[in-house]
């Protein structure tokens, strides 16, 4: 193709610089003082949007943190007084009674064993167990635990103290024999008026402090006692200490009674930092976490009272939760200063601009006619060459196209040329085919007319249908030659691999019996479709199976091998392999590198072109296909042709 080059006459578009901006003086203070009132008026703007979007977002928070500990307080009481009838329900139970009155009966300790064991396990609290008089513990639910409350003794527990004085009990503390937290309910067992024990039932904590830590990680919900203790939460590390500091005497009273157990009561590091407009106080708290090191939270705090408990719930809604409000306000208006400074800047320059450019203009004319006279020329020279180029391309375009034409006709001039001469190597074989039966017609012909004249008519008719026959055979062999003989056209369809075959075998046959060539087929059941031509198929298959009957001759290693023609026919995936085997010396290595370039042969001189593997690869390429050549491990070579599969039809489609 030839190259573009850029004419000499081609002149470049020059155009004069446009006139310097003019305008009006400014002293370098008077910038300066713009400037410093721009970035002032900024940051005061700033300032007053982040009060404002603070406020709002506050307000957004806490309105949210009020509906949450509403829903907090609710699951708290309802979680707890749905258990409060047991106790009761438990407390006239016949059992229950009845090992009070005789605690030595082993019996009905297993049966109360048993029976508080049912029952906590249908109401899934933590534990269910009575205690004697004493306060020591007589049957649990948990008798067959490790940590076991039979045997215990209780009676220092607040609870015990005000169920054995005939009041029901509620209190809550850390279990000092299973080392849990819960909330017990104690009810007073009475026999006649007289009361023979305590019947309590323990319930856990554990799955309510684990869905409010679920619900939002990074707030904290959190109960305290009349103390300000914190014994519920969602945050474990704030579990058993306070908000403010607890008096001595207080804290030695939860020691005493060991309600949270041995836990020391520790004030957290709680600093307020504001209030928000309904009052809720701002805490700042220091809070500890990964490898102890403490980390500051702010929290919006929110409370309301456990009504008949003395207990506080508290919400801590932490505040980064209102940042991005704060930093889209910020943003926002951030953003429409910055548009409108741009905007003031733009109108500016504006009027710059329309000054300078009625200066420009003048000039531009000027530069502007210049140019489009050079852009002009440019073009009326450009537009030559490319009429030229383009005509020397359609030249060759044409001679290419012509060139092709003149290849393929040549092509498949050849491949006649092959077909034509695999004929002529068959025609000794087809020749005696075609002799015996046209010997038999003979033979037929003249005993059916003696038969005739005999008057065995029936004898003569016989002799008259197997004469038919062989006609039959004459014409399916001459018409196998036609069809071999004929030029093909290049269409590829869909064909059946198998019906090529066996009508390659079919013209071959001769040449295989009269050489004592033993044909194995390992072909799978059923028609194996291909994309091709019958005819091209055939001349695969008939120059492939000619060059291993022609490597089978005398020229066979030892004549103890059997000559052995092998055809095998395997799919996989979309395509469909055809390997053709035989017994013959194999192929050398000099060989295997040369054997499908054309006009290359082994065979003696007279007896072979060297064209049929170069058209046989040419086919197969021309069918999207591959074809290679290896030697087998024990003797002889194989071909292996890979085709196309193609969707299998009812009828064998030909070319």
């Amino acid at each position: 193709m030839p190259r573009l080059i850029k004419p000499s006459s081609y002149k470049p578009l020059t155009v004069s610089a446009l006139p310097r901006k003019i305008g009006l003086p400014v002293s370098r203070w008077q910038r300066l003082l713009e400037v410093f009132l721009l970035l002032l008026a900024f940051a005061v703007l700033l300032w007053v949007t982040a009060v404002f979007s603070n406020r709002y977002a506050l307000g957004v928070l806490s309105d949210q943190g009020e509906q949450r500990l509403n829903l907090y307080a609710s699951s708290l009481q309802s979680g707890f007084e749905k258990y409060d009838y047991l106790p009761e329900m438990l407390s006239v139970d016949s059992k229950l009674l009845d090992l009070l009155n005789q605690p030595e009966k082993t019996s009905l300790v297993l049966q109360a064993n048993l029976l508080m064991e049912r029952l906590n396990a249908m109401a899934g609290t933590s534990a269910t167990y009575l205690m004697d008089a004493n306060g020591l513990t007589i049957a649990s639910s948990n008798w067959q635990e490790d940590r076991s409350f039979v045997g215990k003794n209780f009676k220092f527990r607040p609870y015990f103290q005000t169920a054995i004085k005939g009041y029901k009990g509620r209190y809550f503390a850390h279990g000092i024999t299973s080392q849990k937290p819960g909330y017990f309910i104690s009810h007073p067992v009475l026999d006649a008026g007289e009361i023979l024990g305590v019947i309590v039932v323990k319930v856990g904590i554990e799955d309510l402090e684990k869905s409010w830590a679920k619900t939002r990680p990074d707030d904290r919900v959190i109960v305290t006692d009349e103390h300000g203790v914190i014994f519920i939460t969602s945050f474990k590390p704030w579990k058993y200490r306070s908000l403010y500091p607890v008096a001595d005497e207080i804290r030695r009273e939860i020691i005493k009674t060991r309600q949270y157990d041995n836990a020391l009561i520790e004030p957290l590091s709680v600093r307020i930092s504001e209030e928000t407009a309904d009052g809720n106080p701002i805490l700042m708290i220091d809070q500890w976490r990964r490898a102890r090191k403490p980390e500051t939270g702010q929290y919006l705090v929110q409370s309301t009272d456990i009504g008949g408990t003395g207990w506080i719930i508290q919400l801590l809604s932490n505040t980064s939760s209102a940042k991005p409000i704060i930093s889209v306000a910020l943003l926002v208006v951030g953003s429409l200063f910055v548009v409108i400074f741009i905007i003031v800047l733009y109108v500016n320059q504006r009027r710059q601009v329309l000054h300078e450019r009625w200066l420009a203009e003048q000039r531009a004319q000027a530069v502007l006619k210049t140019a489009r006279d050079q852009l002009e020329d440019n073009v009326k020279q450009r537009t030559s060459d490319l009429t030229k180029t383009n005509t020397e391309l359609r030249r060759q375009i044409t001679e290419r196209q012509k060139a092709e034409k003149e290849l393929q006709n040549a092509q498949n001039e050849l491949i006649q040329a092959s077909k034509l001469a695999a004929l002529g190597g068959m025609s000794a074989g087809v020749t005696h085919e075609l002799n015996q039966p046209m010997t038999a017609i003979r033979s037929y012909a003249d005993n059916a007319a003696a038969l005739i004249k005999m008057d065995r008519l029936d004898e003569a008719s016989a002799n008259l249908k197997t004469i038919g026959e062989l006609t039959d055979r004459v014409a399916r062999i001459t018409g196998q030659l036609k069809m071999f003989a004929r030029k093909s056209v290049a269409r590829v369809k869909p064909v059946s691999l198998k019906g090529a075959l066996d009508s390659s075998l079919m013209q071959l046959m001769p040449r295989i019996q009269s050489e004592n060539v033993a044909v194995i087929q390992h072909i799978p059941e059923g028609r194996i479709w291909v994309m091709g031509g019958i005819i091209r198929l055939e001349q695969i298959l008939i120059n492939l199976m000619n060059n291993a009957l022609d490597a089978m001759t005398d020229e066979t290693p030892s004549s103890d091998i059997q000559k052995r023609l092998e055809v095998t026919i395997s799919k996989s995936d979309n395509f469909v392999t055809l390997s053709i085997c035989d017994t013959g010396p194999g192929i050398s290595a000099e060989t295997m590198s040369r054997i499908f370039d054309p006009f290359f042969t082994t065979k003696m001189t007279g007896k072979g072109l060297g064209l049929g593997l170069s058209i046989t690869l040419g086919i197969v390429k021309e069918l999207g296909g591959e074809i290679n050549a290896e030697n087998r491990a024990d003797v002889g070579a194989c071909f292996h042709v890979k085709l196309q599969a193609a969707v299998e039809k009812k009828e064998e489609i030909l070319d």
